[in-house]
């Protein structure tokens, strides 16, 4: 999407564009619609992934069914992405004008060519765009598979990358291409598949105030692990060794400890192995309390940092939350 001027300056644009000299670039105008959220920014989280959900419609059906029909499919398809924007999914969407009014763009022999109407004629035509953040493409096809076109019609699912993602033309050539089609069948046009998260009707994503609060606590848990706790097995200080003798341990195996609590809390940050990093931290704690009852003191401090640890987690990745309630992908679906 772009924002500029005039129709002159989009065919510029379009006109630079690689795909111009092997193919077309196909440039539609953007009309408001009542009911759509406003645009979002992107979640940095590296769990969420970008998908452009491309409507394609049957023009010859909508013509027939009369007017009345297809504002209804227009509330329902603003509806769908209010409920996207209330779990924090939506980005920004848009239907398109008539085909007709679309402008094709294509460079051939060093001469820019500029005709109106699309580039091919087929029975189906781009009527709207979804774009969306999900974790997993399974995700995103569940989504597509709720939209009112869908049934008479085609929701395409492509993953959107970054510029830095896509290391060269063949590499972007081979990207996955998901289509939901009226049948309810799912085509896969790409060998290539990727990301396997179980239980997609759990996945959720934090709002700002659960993810700078979750990040807060994180860094508390991880402060007071690799920075107060691990130090004191690293330095030197008067009655060290008599302590450790308390609890059974040497110097030594303290310091080993000590490196085990670092790691432990490195991962545990990482936004990929965080939820490693909390498994093998809660069995850490576990290990704690118990040196704690046996030498005959207060226990509580492990067992709160535990607690304070999850509570984190769940703020960054509210799928916790739900997982900790018992919630499977069968019942969140019902």
């Amino acid at each position: 999407m772009i924002d500029v001027a005039n129709l002159d300056q989009a065919i510029a644009i379009a006109a630079r564009l690689p795909s111009a000299s092997k193919g077309t670039v196909e440039i539609r105008p953007l009309f408001e619609l009542s009911g759509l959220p406003t645009t979002k920014l992107r979640n940095s989280d590296l769990y969420v992934h970008q998908f452009m959900l491309l409507c394609y419609d049957d023009a010859e059906h909508w013509r027939s069914v009369g007017e009345a029909a297809h504002r209804a499919a227009q509330a329902e398809a603003a509806e769908l992405a209010q409920q996207l924007d209330a779990n924090h999914q939506y980005l920004s969407a848009s239907p398109l004008p008539p085909i007709e009014l679309a402008t094709s763009v294509r460079i051939r022999d060093n001469k820019r060519l500029v005709t109106d109407g699309p580039f091919a004629e087929t029975c189906e035509v781009l009527g709207g765009f979804y774009r969306i953040q999900v974790h997993t493409a399974e995700e995103a096809l569940a989504i597509a598979a709720k939209h009112p076109g869908a049934t008479v019609g085609s929701v395409e699912v492509r993953q959107v990358h970054e510029p830095s993602e896509i290391v060269s033309e063949d590499h972007a050539g081979h990207l996955p291409i998901f289509r939901h089609t009226h049948s309810r069948t799912f085509k896969l046009d790409a060998t290539q598949q990727f990301f396997n998260y179980p239980n997609r009707n759990l996945i959720m994503n934090p709002s700002k105030t659960q993810l700078i609060a979750g990040w807060i606590l994180s860094g508390l848990v991880a402060f007071f692990m690799a920075i107060v706790s691990a130090s004191g097995k690293f330095a030197e200080w008067e009655g060290k060794e008599e302590m450790f003798a308390k609890f059974g341990y040497t110097s030594e195996l303290m310091m080993k400890i000590g490196i085990v609590e670092v790691v432990i809390s490195i991962l545990y940050l990482i936004p990929r192995t965080a939820f490693l990093g909390a498994i093998l931290l809660t069995a850490y704690l576990g290990g704690a309390t118990e040196v704690h009852v046996r030498v005959g003191e207060p226990f509580f401090m492990p067992i709160l940092i535990a607690v304070v640890m999850w509570v984190a987690l769940g703020l960054r990745n509210p799928t916790i939350f739900k997982l900790a309630k018992g919630e499977t992908a069968s019942s969140s679906s019902e």
